[in-house]
């Protein structure tokens, strides 16, 4: 018993310092990694080579850790260095090949420096079919416009062949399927791939960052500027016309497009839905609180005419028009709205042709009035 103690005391002793000295290791890269973090995110050159330095020494003492070698091409990237960031990555694969974080880091990484070929093939080894591969670039797509690798996302798409009309294709598939998260990634893809054309975009980006959820950081003043935007004057009421709101769907056949007037003509107040689809007015809110939004539009034939009506991506209430007697209904709801821009929208759902009568939607117009704000409620407290 006493032999098993100590020859146990002496393993103890023997492998102590190895633990601690990988225990510190651990916690230094641990470290070291969180400041490289932070540097890439505040351009900070400096702190960036200085993780260099520290993480090739952590690399000479722990040589066979992918991560070390992951990050290394990270911090390499971050300073231009691409030829150093494919030595680290191709490091990480021989001691990860099995790895499919690295071998899709290693294969953008060809596409970002050039080298579209090779970074393609890397790509397509982790994919089992054109499909996946396909399925593999738009995640990857989405992912770095979330990080804002605007660079690396454009080499992508060029690498991978896709073109502006590609893009928008895609993006208009999705805002018909309701995807609107896809659709704004697929627009903002459009607008890297042709600039010049990026205005035409424009009005369905917003739209489906609206209807998303996306963080409206990604709007810009020049998204902004071709799109009206009602603002509550002194009395804290406006009303918007329903030919003022705008098609957010394609129709070309009938001459409607994203951001198409819904008025029945240019010398009309009132808006007409034709076909299922949406219309949306954007309204500026300069008070928190709670708000009255009243519709008016009209018990048209054939009934029942159903809409469905939105604030940005919550859908507030279905409206049914039932009585058919051509008469104008008013439909009232109360929300709490936030400062700033939001987006009204207007969505027909069952058009239809009933005995020879086609059906469709009238709206006169759309108010928006303040009812009490959050000063207010607050003084009663």
């Amino acid at each position: 018993m006493k032999i098993k103690t100590v020859i146990l005391t002496t393993l103890i002793i023997l492998l102590l310092p190895v633990l601690l000295d990988r225990f510190f290791l651990i916690l230094h890269f641990n470290t070291v990694s969180k400041k490289l973090t932070d540097a890439i995110l505040d351009n900070n050159k400096a702190e960036i080579f200085s993780s260099i330095e520290s993480l090739k020494q952590i690399a000479r003492k722990n040589s066979r850790d992918a991560l070390v070698y992951r990050r290394l091409a990270q911090a390499y990237l971050a300073v231009g260095n691409e030829e150093e960031a494919i030595k680290s990555l191709l490091i990480a694969r021989n001691l990860s090949p099995k790895s499919i974080i690295v071998q899709r880091e290693l294969g953008l990484t060809y596409i970002l420096v050039g080298q579209s070929r090779v970074g393609l093939r890397i790509l397509s080894n982790i994919s089992n079919s054109p499909e996946s591969l396909s399925s593999l670039i738009e995640s990857i797509l989405e992912e770095q416009i979330d990080e804002k690798n605007y660079q690396l996302v454009y080499s992508l798409l060029e690498a991978s062949g896709i073109t502006f009309a590609d893009a928008e294709q895609i993006a208009n598939k999705a805002v018909s399927l309701e995807d609107w998260r896809k659709a704004f990634y697929w627009l903002l893809a459009a607008q890297m791939l042709d600039p010049e054309l990026k205005k035409t975009l424009s009005f369905r980006k917003v739209v489906a960052i609206y209807m998303s959820g996306i963080d409206r950081k990604n709007i810009s003043e020049e998204d902004m500027s071709e799109i009206p935007t009602h603002r509550l004057p002194s009395g804290n009421k406006v009303d918007i016309k329903g030919g003022d709101f705008r098609w957010a769907r394609d129709a070309k056949e009938w001459g409607v497009s994203f951001g198409t007037p819904a008025a029945i003509s240019s010398e009309s107040d009132i808006g007409v839905m034709w076909w299922n689809g949406r219309i949306v007015a954007f309204v500026e809110v300069m008070k928190e609180g709670q708000y009255r939004l009243r519709l008016q539009m009209k018990q048209s034939t054939p009934p029942p005419i159903a809409v469905d009506v939105f604030i940005n991506q919550n859908k507030l209430f279905r409206v049914d028009l039932t009585r058919g007697d051509d008469t104008w209904a008013y439909i009232d709801s109360l929300i709490y709205l936030s400062p700033g821009v939001h987006m009204i929208s207007i969505v027909f759902v069952n058009d239809e042709i009933i005995n020879g009568l086609d059906r469709n939607v009238y709206i006169n117009k759309v108010s928006l009035e303040l009812i009490s704000n959050q000063n207010s409620v607050n003084a009663l407290k």
